[in-house]
């Protein structure tokens, strides 16, 4: 070898695999915590007993305190096996609805505010004024006062 050729490591991360999905890890006989997609070389291992829609699990073996981590294709998240605990567990799916649930609400806000401001705006709340009655009245106004302003320019240079 070459003095600028290096070794290469072996790392192998799956097509499937978001670091950024994946909370911290802490090895059980150290204090150290593991970031978010952390650069780790590591043996990869086929899990035969398990498969979820015909697809392959991996299992991730690394460190000497044999710190076993499985993929969790069901929930796109990963599990440990062994020799590891998980800071923080979450399930992706109370996020998703806890997000569509606020989503809604601010929507529902938003709605409740724009009907306020059309009734301040507008006068009374006992007409009931469509949108398409309002663009009309202004586009009324519209028209109206450009054909006065028309006719002043014709007489002005005329």
């Amino acid at each position: 070898m070459a003095g600028t050729e290096r070794k290469v490591l072996q790392k192998y991360y799956t097509p499937g695999f978001d670091g950024s999905k994946v909370s911290r890890i802490r090895k059980k006989k150290s204090t150290y915590f593991m970031e978010r997609a952390t650069d780790i070389n590591m043996k990869r291992e086929t899990a035969h007993a398990d498969d979820y829609l015909g697809l392959k699990f991996f299992r991730f073996t690394f460190s000497l305190a044999e710190v076993k981590v499985k993929r969790d294709l069901e929930n796109t998240d990963y599990t440990t096996e062994s020799g590891a605990t998980r800071n923080i567990n979450f399930n992706l799916k109370n996020l998703i609805e806890q997000k569509a649930s606020s989503i809604t609400d601010d929507v529902k806000a938003q709605e409740k505010e724009d009907e306020e401001l059309l009734d301040s705006l507008f006068g009374n709340k006992d007409e009931s004024l469509s949108s398409t009655k309002i663009f009309e009245e202004i586009v009324g106004e519209i028209i109206d006062s450009g054909e006065n302003s028309d006719d002043e320019l014709r007489h002005h240079y005329s």
